[in-house]
């Protein structure tokens, strides 16, 4: 008989998981509460890109998963057509901001990246766009760009696996006195497994309470069609985005009457929109947005692109990020409890990291050997021991 996995959550983190247990001969379910790609996933920006990763483990692993969206994008990959490489530009706006892309430039370099600063005519020429008198733009090479909910739908239709909509989980199936997870329980039923892998996102706290969850909300702004937007050969993240991912915003270029966490990014859409983003706000609810948060952005967007100001906004939104309290995703098998399994935390890098930790998440639960950079996500380094209590 078959190992069956229930898998709780349909994100891009849950399908890859689903799709790599399935190639390893597994028997596979996936459980959310709404659907594929329902929640963060579908809400993403799409960038795979190593530039904005903070230096060391995430860096390494971004440098891994990057190369792996290449195999797996072949012709008989899964995600063919879905993921198509491109660059992206670091860009500083200030003498601050210069010294802080300077110092991730280096640690890029380190970590093996492909990439150059751009000036003069070389700068005039890809980014015509951009505001005379800017400082530094760096640009890396070789990175990528994948919409979610695509990856999320390839991963999926290319593996066997038995999907349940609309069914919330609202708790884990253990015994009376045992550290055993045995299944899930839902208001259909309970699901028995063999192990359970639980990569709900924020909801992951609310089944296993030893991992911390913190919500993040990021607002986003599409326009309408342009041909402004044919004129980027990749997306910009400005300086203050990697201040506000990595809690440095104080580096960041920011007014005093910004909103907290607000950071510019400008990404071109393959529809010919521009998709312009972003903040980081200590919220849930993503049925809202705030009139000054897309005010803010959208003033820094036309002050360094003046060529945007024409551009009319179809659309505003928002997604939640689930982060922990040391900015790295919680993958692993949860200490003390035989058959858990996390994966969780992403904070928004889970666009990027997704194949890789489906990979390895899933050599990790058939008894394979995984490389170091990806064991120390495992959730004991934030003391995260199971406790029937």
């Amino acid at each position: 008989m078959k190992r069956h996995v229930v898998i709780v959550g349909a994100g891009i983190i849950g399908a890859s998981i689903a799709y790599h247990l399935s190639v390893l001969g597994m028997k596979v379910t996936v459980i959310d509460a709404e659907g594929p790609a329902a929640g963060a996933s579908g809400s993403s920006d799409g960038a795979v890109a190593i530039a904005t990763k903070s230096p060391g483990c995430l860096m390494n692993l971004a440098l891994q998963s990057k190369a792996y969206y290449s195999e797996l994008s072949g012709s008989e990959g899964p995600l063919s057509d879905v993921y198509h490489q491109r660059s992206t530009f670091l860009v500083a706006t200030n003498d601050t901001e210069v010294t802080f892309v300077t110092e991730q430039a280096e640690s890029l370099r380190q970590a093996g990246a492909s990439l150059r600063a751009l000036d003069g005519a070389a700068l005039r020429n890809i980014l015509p766009e951009l505001r005379n008198n800017i400082p530094l733009v760096l640009e890396i090479r070789e990175e990528g760009h994948a919409l979610g909910y695509d990856v999320v739908q390839h991963f999926l239709k290319n593996c066997d696996v038995t999907i349940r909509r609309n069914t919330k989980v609202t708790a884990l199936d253990m015994p009376a006195g045992s550290n055993r997870c045995i299944g899930v329980r839902t208001p259909d039923g309970v699901f028995a497994a063999d192990d359970v892998v639980v990569a709900a996102g924020l909801g992951s706290s609310r089944l296993i309470p030893q991992v911390d969850i913190r919500a993040e909300r990021g607002q986003l702004i599409i326009t309408e069609r342009s041909k402004v937007a044919s004129s980027f050969p990749g997306a910009l993240f400005f300086a203050s985005y990697l201040a506000a991912k990595s809690g440095l915003i104080d580096q960041a270029s920011q007014t005093a009457d910004g909103p907290d966490g607000a950071a510019l990014v400008i990404d071109p859409l393959s529809t010919g929109q521009l998709l312009i983003g972003s903040t980081r706000e200590p919220s849930d609810d993503p049925a809202h947005t705030e009139f000054a948060a897309v005010q803010h952005i959208l003033k820094q967007a036309v002050d360094y692109l003046p060529a945007l100001h024409d551009l009319n906004v179809i659309r505003v939104f928002a997604g939640i990020r689930a982060r922990t309290a040391d900015g790295l995703p919680v993958v692993g098998q949860v200490p003390g409890c035989d058959g858990l399994w996390v994966a969780t935390g992403f904070a928004g890098d889970g666009i990027c990291l997704a194949p890789l930790v489906g990979r390895e998440l899933a050599n990790m639960m058939n008894g394979n050997n995984t490389f170091p950079d990806f064991t120390s996500l495992g959730p004991a380094r934030l003391g995260a021991a199971w406790s029937a209590t």
